[in-house]
């Protein structure tokens, strides 16, 4: 079963696939260099360029792989805990962001027109930075400018998903530009 981009278990999903992925292509290009070097006695030949060449799309297949084990996601008990809302609120789930600087780790996001609330499990994400590195996507999106909170206390996180709820009646498809911007610059 295919697990798209912002959804619960996406991560995982990732890691298997990119594991896979990452051992075909380095197969490949080690089965073509030593064909190669079988059929002409040498390594100096056009299967070694292939070889090589194919150990491009390979690197950048493990980089991902390196990058979807360092991303912890969302744990079960919080995506058990918030999908009573995934009904009135958009949320995202299993968020690996990266700055020039910085990584984020973010396992769940609720987003309206109003606010974009997160919620980290990892204590190390610099949340202001977190903040503050989206409100920048954002703006190079061209979008309005909307408050983005990164909590890092669950209950917390659970109590502004009831008073979204409550507040705000939102329509998903109208706030699936901004998930999908968020989406794109997730791992």
């Amino acid at each position: 079963m295919k697990v798209g981009k912002g959804q619960y278990g996406y991560n995982a999903h990732l890691r298997k696939v990119t594991i896979l992925k990452t051992v075909l292509f380095f197969g490949v290009s080690i089965a073509l260099f030593i064909a190669g070097y079988i059929q002409t006695g040498t390594r100096n030949n056009v299967l070694t360029v292939a070889a090589i060449l194919g150990c491009l799309p390979a690197s950048k297949s493990a980089v991902i792989m390196i990058m979807a084990f360092c991303a912890k996601g969302c744990s079960r008990e919080t995506a058990d805990l918030v999908k009573a809302y995934e009904n009135k609120i958009c949320l995202l789930y299993d968020c690996y962001m990266t700055s020039e600087k910085k990584s984020f780790d973010i396992a769940c996001m609720a987003v309206t027109r109003e606010y974009i609330y997160g919620y980290t499990e990892n204590s190390k994400t610099e949340i202001s930075v977190a903040e503050k590195h989206i409100q920048d996507i954002l703006k190079a999106n061209k979008k309005p400018s909307i408050p983005v909170k990164i909590l890092n206390d669950k209950n917390t996180f659970v109590q502004r998903l009831q008073d979204m709820e409550k507040n705000a009646e939102v329509d998903i498809n109208e706030v699936a530009e901004l998930a999908n911007i968020l989406k794109a610059i997730s791992l």
